[in-house]
């Protein structure tokens, strides 16, 4: 894939994280605040939306490699996006959408700083610049902001 389409799908993929926000706030407003209900209902569309696209784009091989041979954190991706979708689902509706978002990204970019400093999980190393390091605090900055003004 060429780099223009890659960054438009990561740009679109940040935006629908928002609205991602809202929708799954008013599913869980009108499951009456059944938070696993909720969730249930998000993983069987997101399995309905995943299985589609592996069809539409001719990605439906098993992989040759053993899944044996995967790293432990190769098998907990589905489970931390448990957790994030549960704390969408019980929180983002009282904390609004902006707050929500701002406070999860500003996370995982100070997590992802870390992450890649260190090179763990099999990321490559790229060290924490003063440029990185200077973003992530100006993102702190932004949350403390948002935050503040709700």
């Amino acid at each position: 894939m060429e780099k223009i389409g890659m960054w438009l799908i990561v740009a679109a993929a940040g935006v629908l994280n928002a609205v991602q926000t809202g929708s799954n706030a008013e599913l869980h407003r009108t499951m009456r605040e059944q938070t696993f209900l909720a969730a249930s209902v998000l993983f069987g569309t997101g399995l309905v939306a995943a299985v589609s696209l592996a069809l539409l784009t001719g990605q439906t091989k098993w992989p040759s490699a053993s899944l044996a041979q995967m790293p432990w954190w190769g098998w907990i991706g589905g489970l931390l996006g448990g957790v994030y979708v549960y704390a969408m689902l019980a929180f983002s509706g009282q904390l609004g959408a902006a707050v929500f978002v701002c406070v999860t990204v500003t996370l995982s970019i100070v997590t992802s700083v870390l992450m890649d400093h260190f090179g763990v999980m099999g990321m490559e190393q790229v060290n924490a610049s003063g440029w990185r390091i200077g973003g992530a605090i100006l993102m702190i900055a932004g949350v403390t902001m948002l935050s503040l003004s709700k």
